[in-house]
């Protein structure tokens, strides 16, 4: 998931510079108030999934509830059978009780914080969304 500022203002959360020298960036201050909106996207073999907009702050019952209702019907359509891995980030939404509870009934593995293989949110190693270069 990454958070996008309506006013075009950049979430530099969105970004990681892996860098062995301290750029020095200046942290400017955030305008509270301004609109923002969630995206979640996945990828699924040669497919992107999504995008799907949270317009309210995502819980893991909001999350748990766009993955169930809306990502899992776009799976069955393309009738290429369910992932046998599931790898997401350490957001709070994604390792809450009901989310971690439906991925073990509905992923034989799945990769994340508290997940059948453990995995660290800032993981400097290699994952699908760092491996591809642009």
């Amino acid at each position: 998931m990454a958070l996008f500022y309506v006013n075009g203002e950049v979430n530099r959360q969105n970004v990681r510079y892996w860098s062995q020298n301290n750029p020095h960036w200046v942290d400017h201050s955030k305008q509270q108030g301004v609109q923002k909106i969630m995206v979640w996207c996945g990828l699924w073999k040669a497919r992107v999934l999504g995008p799907f907009f949270f317009d309210e702050h995502v819980t893991g019952e909001t999350y748990l509830g766009m993955f169930r209702d809306q990502v899992m019907p776009k799976l069955e359509r393309l009738g290429e059978g369910l992932p046998e891995w599931f790898q997401q980030d350490g957001a709070p939404a994604h390792f809450a009780t009901v989310v971690k509870d439906w991925l073990n009934e509905n992923f034989p593995n799945w990769i994340g914080r508290r997940g059948h293989v453990e995995w660290s949110s800032r993981s400097p190693d290699l994952s699908p969304l760092t491996s591809f270069s642009g």
